[in-house]
């Protein structure tokens, strides 16, 4: 029976390396005699051929550097567009910062305007109200002087000359004030003026005190339009 030999795989594998590199070598052989078979010997189209390939050489190379060249172009334009776009959004925004802070100053002139009107309003109406109050105090002092003095007298000569003054008083007043209806709270008797003079004096202070804004004259109608309701006048009893 024959003896079975086993395969080395060192050796096989060399077997089959050395069979590859002759078919490589075979393969490269027969294409070269194929290329020199083929190879062009006239002189004439071989410069023909060095000149086809030369120009193509010549517009790819232009080919490339066009599209370098826009690539270029482009990559500024965009930044150019980039940098005006932030420009544009800074003097937006600063824009509107100056309008916003022009606008803040304007509303607080205007307020400190407004407040500075109310300010002369107020004092003059103060100083006003403190002057036609100090004329109703005269003049009720005054009345009431002239009253107690003549008690005893005749009361009709009392009434008639106590009408005619407190008239006289009153009409400085008006002239004053600018106020015509008091003249029909005037042309009554004397007790009638002496009531109608102590509701001014006890309504005037709260009347200003509810309406700080009003002036003199307007507080004075407003009390005189009270009176001719008010239950304390004469003409209503």
């Amino acid at each position: 029976m024959p003896k079975k030999f086993s395969i080395n795989p060192k050796a096989q594998a060399a077997r089959e390396k050395e069979v590859e590199k002759k078919e490589t070598a075979k393969s490269k052989k027969k294409q070269k005699e194929e290329e020199e078979y083929w190879k062009e010997t006239d002189k004439n189209v071989i410069s023909k051929q060095e000149r086809q390939r030369q120009k193509e050489l010549e517009e790819e190379s232009k080919r490339k550097k066009q599209e370098e060249k826009k690539m270029l172009y482009e990559s500024e334009m965009n930044a150019i567009e980039s940098r005006g776009y932030i420009q544009e959004a800074i003097k937006g925004r600063i824009n509107v910062e100056i309008e916003s802070e022009q606008s803040e100053n304007e509303e607080v002139e205007q307020e400190q305007l407004e407040q500075q009107d109310n300010n002369q309003f107020l004092q003059q109406n103060q100083q006003e109200q403190q002057i036609n109050l100090e004329k109703l105090q005269e003049i009720w002092d005054s009345d009431k002087e002239d009253f107690d003095e003549t008690i005893g007298q005749n009361q009709n000569h009392i009434l008639r000359d106590q009408q005619k003054k407190d008239k006289e008083k009153y009409e400085q007043i008006i002239d004053a004030d600018g106020i015509d209806q008091f003249i029909d709270a005037i042309d009554g008797k004397g007790p009638q003026q002496l009531k109608f003079k102590e509701y001014c004096r006890k309504r005037l202070q709260k009347v200003q005190k509810d309406n700080p804004l009003l002036r003199h004259s307007q507080i004075m109608e407003m009390i005189y339009k009270q009176w001719k309701t008010d239950p304390l006048n004469p003409k209503n009893q």
